[in-house]
């Protein structure tokens, strides 16, 4: 059984799976975990990548990732749930580059790269389990940038704490830990890291404080994997990676109302990224949509979207300038049980259907292609 490598640039072919595949692939995957058939993590020496790019690689990136639930740190690589092996990611994609790349961490945290010169948007944290990843149970936004210099030998990209329960993500300075890491490795020629802790990206709409759905302030159900309000039109999809289809490039959607009356909503519509095509994973985006301080439950979108194209929408909560996080829904009951109870929420998603009818089979690849 091949091991996945630490950077896997999306199959351009990979997009001729019909839709009715979907739960295959996670009946696959399920039988391949309780099987034992999951390999581990790749191996931790660095690895070079080039990400698109026509540069030769010439600098190290060098970062830690560790995600944790209720405050309890998550063991990469390790088994749960009747074996089912657990790996995280960073979805990373270089400026200029339509295209985002899955990121391997190692069982320590570890995210050790060998790249070009460029500036680099993580766009989002994902967690997957099953062989070669094939089932994702978790995604949250990162919205970063770093960027490597011509003349850099390694940099520190910082110390990524993720709270998986809450979306909270903390960036940090353990420049010294990172330095001891990379200068006990015996596979690269040591050098000293600079700190360039990767910083945050423009943030979406008007606000001066974000504050979680699970603040008592909301009034408003905060569980693993439902959070915040909930989708109503077009409906959560009955799989994670195939989304509801909807008619027409100008969609109406509703959301269920918060308890007080006083909360305003904010809605956004971001295109999807798509990371792994051969099981339609994909994370937010280009932000392309966002109305702020609504308050009705439902909104028309005016500006017609992209036909055949995967969108990902989230409503927030808003009082005055303060914004809660983005409610996220896991109510998914097609995928097995096991499954369920691993997955945290999900932003909601919809897919548009082809301007012409006789494309609608190629709608099965999340990007049309």
């Amino acid at each position: 059984m091949p091991v996945p490598s630490p950077m896997r640039k999306l199959p351009s072919s990979a997009g001729t799976m019909r839709r009715e595949l979907g739960l295959i692939v996670y009946c696959a995957a399920f039988i391949a975990s309780i099987s034992g058939c999951s390999p581990g993590v790749a191996g931790k020496d660095p690895v070079v990548v080039k990400m698109g790019q026509t540069a030769q690689p010439s600098g190290f990136v060098i970062g830690r990732v560790i995600a944790t639930e209720g405050g309890v740190p998550m063991e990469n690589g390790s088994s749960r749930w009747l074996s089912m092996r657990v790996h995280s990611h960073l979805v990373i994609q270089p400026e200029g580059v339509a295209r985002s790349f899955l990121v391997d961490v190692d069982d320590a945290g570890w995210l050790r790269l060998h790249q070009a010169p460029g500036t680099y948007r993580i766009i989002s944290y994902v967690m997957e389990a099953g062989e070669s990843g094939s089932v994702a149970f978790a995604s949250v936004p990162i919205d970063r940038s770093y960027t490597l210099g011509g003349d850099d030998a390694a940099i520190y990209i910082g110390h990524l704490t993720i709270e998986l329960n809450t979306d909270q993500v903390e960036f940090t300075d353990e420049l010294v830990g990172a330095q001891n890491d990379w200068t006990q490795r015996k596979s690269v020629a040591g050098g000293q890291l600079v700190s360039r802790l990767a910083i945050p990206l423009e943030p979406v709409g008007h606000f001066v404080a974000v504050r979680s759905l699970c603040d008592p302030m909301w009034k408003v159900v905060c569980e693993k994997r439902n959070r915040g309000v909930d989708a109503v039109e077009p409906p959560v999809a009955l799989t994670m990676n195939y989304p509801t289809r909807i008619q027409g490039l100008t969609p109406r959607l509703r959301w269920t109302s918060a308890s007080d009356p006083d909360t305003r909503y904010d809605v956004a519509i971001w295109e999807g990224s798509v990371y792994q095509e051969l099981d339609k994973h994909f994370t937010r985006g280009n932000l392309v949509y966002l109305r702020e301080g609504l308050d009705q439950t439902e909104i028309v979108v005016e500006k017609p979207l992209k036909p055949l194209t995967q969108y990902m929408w989230g409503v927030r909560l808003r009082r005055g300038d303060i914004v809660s996080t983005w409610s996220k829904s896991g109510r998914i009951p097609v995928i097995p049980l096991i499954l369920r109870e691993i997955s945290h929420g999900r932003d909601f998603t919809f897919q548009t259907r082809p301007l012409n009818p006789a494309d609608e089979r190629s709608a099965s690849s999340p990007t049309g292609k």
